[in-house]
């Protein structure tokens, strides 16, 4: 069967498929929460990506819960790139999504992928992992429900904040996938063309389980992952020779720590691998993240070589270059994928300043309900050569806040859509925040109002100087409203 096509962003022809079970998407009042979820994913990605629409989602949503696992969802499946299976007990119990989940992964054998690059659990009421289908259940998830009650799912909070930084989380780790799977098309974060290397060292038995499943997400963040074959060599010089040619090589290590010593190098029984590890990696000054359970007891460990050096590990004794995380240990594979990302996302950012320099920037902030006139500018900017953010903003203007304030300082341009959706007072409150970041910043930006076709409105005093950038007397967005501000930003003055 011929998979491949022209269809959707991954060259597949549907490149999402959503799989879960229809009891979990009965609607509370007038709302159906895997119908929403649908939706913010389907948003998100939109956002990062820059155009509405491109990405191709199939979810039987049109389909009954009687419906029978025929060939059009067979087809779905096999036609899809990425799968979510919506994890719950409904979802365990029903035997038709037990065949969409093995549909897929008898799909994408015959191809011999990585199941950590294809399949991406959401889990949504509390399960066993024991409960799930074997080929999934080392699969790092995302968990989406509150942990503090007995699985009572996060997703019937549609509107909490909580929800949607989870599912902003989820949407950029699909969206690294789907960028991935494109010879063609580069990475956000553009990389070199070799992988990313990260060091994942030795651990105790105790944590066998959390360094796979570490191991699996980062795979499937498209990162080479060391430290399977280390030990061997077991004798402490040829340990250490490698160790340190390993630490030239490499972008950054991890180290994951518990209560529990570790196995004794052969002929050097003071000391233990991940010891040993850690040391030498930090000589190398490479970025290292060292992870200890928050419960971690350490005046309770009997071996006294252990104990002191967790000690000093605490103290920052050893040295002042790692990062420490202390999480719960039940977390701590996602804690360390978090920082993970964000490290490195960092440090692509900060490495890329140079480069994009002299490319121009402008951040377009806009209402939710007004997002479409964001993607038009968003378009029309991209074909003038300038990089556009989008920054969708709710009813609250202080929200996302941090957001808006970073992506300011490295914007030459500032675009707010005073839509229908929005009042003066909106407006008002938005601009000041503006004109706060830049005078904090000294970032010289010039900032634009842009009013829509058909809206009757006018302007208030404004708090800083601003361009009118007006289409209100338009029945269509009319590009040539934007060359104003596009030529001030080129012409390099404010």
């Amino acid at each position: 069967m011929d998979t491949k096509t022209k269809h959707g962003f991954s060259k597949y022809e549907w490149d999402i498929f959503i799989s879960y079970a229809h009891v979990d998407n009965e609607p509370i009042g007038d709302e159906k929460w895997i119908s929403s979820f649908k939706k913010s994913l389907d948003f998100f990605l939109a956002r990062i990506i820059g155009r509405k629409g491109k990405v191709k989602i199939w979810m039987d949503d049109d389909l009954g819960p009687n419906t029978k696992f025929g060939k059009a969802i067979q087809d779905a499946i096999e036609k899809s790139y990425l799968f979510i299976p919506l994890i719950s007990n409904g979802y365990i119990k029903s035997k038709y999504c037990q065949m969409e989940l093995e549909t897929f992964l008898k799909f994408i054998e015959q191809f011999d992928d990585d199941i950590n690059a294809r399949i991406f659990p959401l889990r949504v009421s509390k399960t066993e992992r024991r409960d799930l289908h074997p080929n999934i259940q080392e699969i790092n998830d995302t968990r989406i429900f509150d942990k503090e009650a007995v699985g009572y799912p996060l997703p019937y909070m549609i509107n909490s904040t909580e929800y949607n930084d989870i599912i902003q989380k989820f949407t950029f780790g699909i969206y690294r996938q789907l960028m991935a799977s494109q010879a063609d098309v580069e990475p956000a974060l553009e990389r070199n063309e070799s992988k990313l290397k990260v060091f994942l060292s030795e651990v105790a038995d105790t944590l066998r389980t959390e360094k796979r499943r570490v191991t699996s997400e980062l795979i499937r963040d498209q990162v080479e992952v060391i430290g399977e074959e280390v030990p061997p060599p077991h004798k402490f010089k040829e340990h250490k020779t490698k160790i340190t040619e390993i630490a030239s090589e490499i972008d950054m290590s991890i180290h994951i720590l518990d209560g529990t010593r570790a196995k004794e190098i052969n002929d050097q029984k003071d000391t233990t691998y991940p010891e040993e590890q850690l040391k030498l990696i930090n000589n190398s000054q490479k970025p290292q993240l060292v992870c200890i359970p928050n419960d971690l007891e350490i005046e309770s460990i009997k071996d006294e070589n252990y104990k002191d050096f967790l000690n000093k590990l605490k103290s920052k004794k050893l040295n002042n270059r790692f990062d420490l995380l202390e999480v719960n240990i039940e977390e701590i594979h996602q804690e360390i994928i978090d920082y993970y990302q964000q490290t490195i996302t960092n440090y692509y950012q900060d490495s890329k300043k140079k480069e994009e320099r002299e490319q121009k920037a402008i951040l377009i902030d806009t209402h939710w309900e007004d997002q479409g006139y964001a993607f038009q500018i968003f378009t029309y900017l991209k074909d003038h050569d300038i990089k556009g953010l989008v920054n969708p903003e709710e009813d609250d203007p202080s929200k996302n806040l941090s957001i808006l304030q970073e992506r300011l300082i490295s914007s030459d341009g500032y675009i707010l859509i005073y839509g229908n959706s929005v009042d003066s007072e909106w407006l008002l409150a938005r601009l000041s925040l503006v004109a706060k970041t830049i005078f904090e910043s000294q970032k010289v930006v010039n900032v634009g109002i842009y009013i829509p076709p058909n809206r009757d409105c006018q302007l208030p005093q404004m708090v800083i100087p601003t361009i009118s950038l007006d289409d209100s007397q338009q029945q269509v967005f009319n590009p040539a409203t934007i060359d104003p501000l596009i030529m001030k930003i080129t012409n390099g003055s404010a």
